[in-house]
């Protein structure tokens, strides 16, 4: 997707994209300067350094104190559109030498040519290196996503991550995060989203509690409506908590996809056998017929094996120390039509990145589909192996094609 491509009801906000650099600070400068009544969401301390900017004046603007932390942030206009885990961010910073040394980290990352190569496989635009800078006060690891589904307005996929215990990883010290998602209502109410009535029943206990994903909802329908995002458009906004006052805080806003209604067609209607999601974890829209596609696993010997295919279903588990789990940048595949994540928690980055980009997404079928394989899902590129999938945009569906 190129900007070019995109109309926004409010111009403006082209512009601060363009300007700024995207989903982070982009985002702050075009809130701050045209939306007063959000600026009490806005992150403290905030100062932006263009690309080629003075390291040195912009430092002697930024004020350090022993009582708040620094979070340095890359941005890039591209990043309004993907670049999700291309560029670090590198947070807790307590003093002026942490953050010049991690100011001079990410431009160094950013002139990778790893980083050049997947910039310009995900964007199609080109990619010279060069970034800008955005330090902020740091609020903490409590964190949060939301989107708005883009077949059915009005339902929302709200994610929270919470620090729970440290642990020793060798001289770092990690943490370990609960990760949870709910599928809301606008009031924030959980959705029963086992249920197979096409209806909107309610969950009796939610983990995200009402009161707290409605303000999250809330939020996200005030940055929705101060046109910073192109019209037809769902995005995927990333918010923080102040540990003090509890306020929200808002951190970035991302392009997901164009909103398109639900296809017409039940999972009553579709007449073959398959493996099912649940209610609003499918994304994009096939015939009820279904399409076939090769199977492999999201690696490089699933692409090298599969590379020959028009169309293949790639499986992933996005797991790691912090259960964001990224694929490494070198994972470029040319022809990704379905993209099978593991787990539910699809908002985290290391599957946001694909879910984003990828036609058709369903979750989670993939552990029942294995369940039927003669071997592991790794050799299912190997061993030809054909899919087929069905979506309707609410609700999907997998299985296997007999040879």
């Amino acid at each position: 997707m190129q900007i070019s491509q995109l109309h926004w009801q409010e111009p403006l906000a082209r512009e601060y994209i363009l300007q700024y650099g995207g989903s982070k600070s982009a985002s702050y400068e075009y809130l701050n300067d045209t939306q007063p009544h959000l600026r009490k969401y806005l992150p403290t301390g905030t100062k932006y350094l263009p690309p080629g900017g003075d390291v040195k004046r912009f430092l002697d603007s930024v004020n350090f104190s022993f009582s708040t932390q620094k979070i340095v942030r890359g941005c890039h206009p591209l990043d309004f559109f993907g670049m999700v885990d291309v560029i670090d961010t590198v947070k807790g910073l307590q003093d002026r030498t942490a953050v010049v040394y991690a100011i001079k980290k990410l431009q160094e990352q950013a002139r990778n040519p790893e980083v050049k190569s997947f910039v310009e496989y995900e964007s199609g635009e080109a990619f010279n290196g060069e970034i800008g800078i955005l330090i902020q006060d740091y609020y903490g690891e409590e964190r949060g996503s939301i989107i708005e589904h883009p077949h059915m307005k009005g339902i929302y996929r709200v994610g929270k991550v919470t620090p729970t215990i440290a642990f020793e990883s060798s001289k770092l010290a990690q943490a370990r995060y609960n990760v949870d998602e709910e599928i809301c209502d606008v009031n924030g109410r959980a959705l029963n989203v086992f249920s197979f009535d096409e209806g909107l029943d309610f969950k009796s206990y939610q983990s995200i509690e009402q009161d707290e994903a409605s303000k999250v909802i809330e939020l996200y329908r005030k940055v929705a409506d101060s046109g910073l995002i192109p019209q037809g458009y769902s995005f995927q906004m990333e918010y923080g908590i102040d540990k003090v006052t509890k306020q929200l805080i808002f951190y970035q806003a991302r392009l997901f996809r164009p909103f398109v209604d639900r296809a017409n067609y039940k999972r009553d209607d579709v007449d073959w056998d398959f493996n099912g999601t649940m209610r609003f974890n499918a994304f994009g829209i096939t015939p009820k017929e279904g399409i076939e596609t090769y199977l492999a696993y999201l690696e490089e010997d699933g692409i090298n094996h599969s590379s020959d295919k028009n169309a293949v279903a790639f499986a992933y588990s996005a797991s790691g120390k912090n259960q964001r789990g990224s694929t490494s940048l070198n994972i470029q595949p040319k022809n990704m039509e379905v993209y099978l994540p593991y787990q539910y928690q699809l908002l985290e980055h290391g599957h946001y990145r694909w879910l984003q980009k990828t036609p058709i997404t369903l979750t989670p079928v993939v552990t029942r589909l294995e369940d039927k394989l003669n071997s592991s899902i790794h050799f299912a590129a190997e061993d030809g192996v054909k899919v087929r999938v069905w979506s309707n945009g609410i609700v999907g569906g997998i299985s296997l094609v007999e040879k």
